[in-house]
Parts: structure tokens; sequence; C-alpha cells
């Protein structure tokens, strides 16, 4: 189903990188290992029960990283939201919720990327054309000073 899904993203024509794009590429072979190790955890070997846990810990030390700080800060963001569903994974055992969860959040953070970048792609020569005539803003000007001059009787 992944390879799948992943296919058809790919099909779409959204190939950030080689046109230029500024992030590096959103990666999901740790996101498609975690759905592959807790699927057949969950249903077939529940003996790797225990290395999709040590995965889902691994792959989250940034995040637990960074809810420390927020949570120094007080703040209450997106990583100490996270931490808590990777405590409440580990203390339920639900691991393939949770890689799933993972995947998702990957595939939409690669969408967000792809599609920012074609909105730049097409914005960007709109936005760097050369102007053939002065803008709006330059005539405004005058008629105002006119106006100030004429109200003044100068």
């Amino acid at each position: 189903m992944l390879q799948v899904l992943e296919g058809l993203f790919h099909a779409s024509g959204a190939s950030p990188a080689a046109e230029g794009h500024h992030h590096p590429p959103v990666s999901f072979a740790l996101a498609n290992a975690s759905v592959g190790l807790a699927a057949v955890g969950e249903f077939a070997v529940p003996a790797l029960l225990p290395a999709s846990a040590v995965l889902l810990l691994a792959s989250n030390v940034k995040t637990f990283r960074e809810a420390g700080r927020a949570l120094g800060r007080r703040e209450l963001d997106l990583p100490v939201l996270s931490t808590a569903i990777v405590v409440a994974t580990l203390s339920t055992g639900q691991f393939l919720a949770a890689a799933l969860m993972s995947w998702t959040i990957k595939f939409w953070h690669r969408r967000y990327r792809t599609r920012l970048h074609e909105a730049r792609r097409l914005l960007l020569p709109e936005l760097t054309k050369p102007r053939d005539s002065p803008g709006p803003a330059s005539g405004t000007r005058r008629s105002r000073s006119r106006s100030r001059r004429s109200e003044r009787g100068t």
C-alpha cells in the first residue's frame, strides 16, 4: 500500500529536488520501516514489538529535545504533543497506530513542501518581471502633492 501511494505521489510529476528545491527532501525510509515492523509485530510476530518500540524512540529523539525546550519555555506545541503520543504508544503498545500517524505526517509534510515549491516557481516569474512604466504609486504621490498645493492656494 505504501509503495502504491508513493508511486502515485511521484507519478504526479512533483520532483522538487530536480527543480532546485531549497529544503532537503522528506525521507520516508524510517517511516516505512516503522510501519512495516509494527505491522509484522502486530499481526504475525509479536516478538518484534520491542524492536518497534526501540525504533519509535530512536526516530523521535529530536522531537524529545524540542519538546524539552518548549516545556522549558512553558509552551505547548507540536513536539510536546508528539512526545505525549509516543508516551501513550509505549504505555499501550499500539505501535502500528503510531507508525501510521508518523507516516501520514511525513506524507503531508512532503506534500506541503512540494505545493509551496510549485507556488513559488509559478509566482517567481510574475514577481521578477521588469516594469515597463512607472507604477501607480508615483502618480498617486504627484496627484496628492498637487491637491495639497491647490488647497493651500499655491
